[in-house]
């Protein structure tokens, strides 16, 4: 995981020299989609494991956003073959943090439906079992324009849910552009 942030932070900060557009500057309609490419980790008994979504939004100011998304993870237990698929529909509210500088924090929440299946193998036999919950997720980025109109977001996602236990963790990259 250590790896993917170091490149990521890399790519954003090559980028971010090239920029010749400020953020308020952009000639941008309020509506924005993104998609989103990551890492997701559940707890320790599961491997971290790929995450890919999708997001509209929209910008209400300068520094607020609504936004909804849909992401999907695979993560495989350490000591089976056993998979768990994790969907999650969340809507968010945004806030960027004005810096007058190119990259831009933002923090967020977000709540909506998350669903688990989980794939277990035994012997000749293979079953799902699955569960639903009510999820809630803390968001933290920063934005980095990359165009006009794009913009590449390095976020970190703090997800619990309703039924388990258990925290998740995501961490990615998001690509948005407005239309």
């Amino acid at each position: 995981m250590k790896k993917y942030l170091l490149l990521s932070i890399v790519f954003i900060y090559q980028i971010s020299g090239q920029l010749a557009a400020d953020v308020e500057d952009s000639p941008c309609s309020r509506w924005y989609m993104g998609g989103i490419i990551g890492v997701y980790h559940v707890d320790s008994e599961l491997e971290v494991g790929p995450q890919l979504g999708f997001s509209v939004g929209y910008r209400l100011s300068p520094s607020i956003r609504l936004e909804g998304e849909l992401t999907s993870s695979v993560n495989r237990f350490k000591e089976t073959d056993w998979d768990m698929s994790t969907g999650m529909l969340m809507a968010n509210i945004l806030y960027d943090i004005n810096t007058r500088f190119r990259v831009r924090p933002y923090v967020g929440f977000g709540a909506g439906y998350q669903n688990r299946s989980m794939l277990i193998h035994l012997d000749d036999y293979s079953f799902r079992l699955e569960d639903d919950a009510f999820a809630y997720q803390g968001i933290f980025g920063l934005m980095v324009p990359v165009s006009r109109r794009a913009f590449a977001c390095l976020e970190y996602r703090y997800v619990e849910n309703t039924v388990g236990l258990d925290t998740n963790h995501s961490f990615g990259l998001n690509i948005k552009r407005h239309f």
